[in-house]
């Protein structure tokens, strides 16, 4: 069934720019600035030089990043945009930890690799507006429809798996099964004030044939 709700271009456009910021920053600039510093190190001070280490986190953590959000611009559309809510809620906040972990990785460096540090702090405020729509584009739509159980069952969302599509189909259906049990219900009631009223004009007959009427 076609989608009714006007907002979708707009939820569309919201999803994807979040989510290619998020892919490109921290995910690939991760890769890239991990990397550079890697290759500097390795021929600096020797590739098992701790002070290396950090960059190996920078490269692991952006490569996280940009597979999370590959499975939403990528895997989720070849699923028909169909996944349990609460796997790309877990993705998110997965995410959103690393970021907020990142952070330590990159003050103590600051001065050295000041990009590494704004791109530590930014990604976590990108990765905390990520959240925020999910909460707003699929934990409430979904708590006040099903309640808490429905993050646990399959949903179609919009591309981008920040926004899930409203359950017009679902909806329609729920409405004309209660209209049809409503209409069944009246049809019994009618029938059985019919029959009771058969029964008392019975009930009169046989009084009027005792009588000899």
């Amino acid at each position: 069934m076609r989608s009714q709700d006007p907002n979708k271009p707009l939820k569309v456009f919201i999803s994807i720019c979040f989510r290619v910021s998020f892919l490109c920053w921290p995910g690939i600039a991760g890769i890239i600035i991990g990397s550079t510093e890697i290759f500097e190190n390795y021929y600096q001070y020797g590739v098992m030089e701790s002070s290396a280490a950090p960059y190996y986190f920078d490269v692991i953590f952006g490569s996280f990043v940009f597979g999370g959000t590959l499975l939403s611009l990528v895997l989720l559309p070849t699923c028909g945009n169909i996944i349990v809510p609460a796997a790309i809620i877990f993705v998110d906040i997965s995410l959103f930890a690393g970021c907020i972990s990142w952070i330590p990785f990159t003050i103590g460096r600051g001065f050295e690799v000041p990009m590494g540090l704004r791109l530590s702090i930014s990604s976590t405020l990108i990765s905390f507006f990520i959240l925020v729509l999910d909460l707003v584009g699929i934990v409430i739509p979904i708590y006040k429809e099903y309640g808490i159980k429905g993050l646990f069952n399959r949903k179609k969302f919009y591309y981008g798996g920040m926004f899930v599509q409203p359950c017009v189909r679902e909806t329609a259906i729920k409405r004309i099964s209660e209209g049809w049990k409503e209409y069944s219900n009246n049809r019994v009631s009618i029938a059985k004030e019919n029959i009771e009223i058969t029964d008392d004009i019975h009930s009169g007959n046989q009084v009027l044939e005792n009588h000899g009427v």
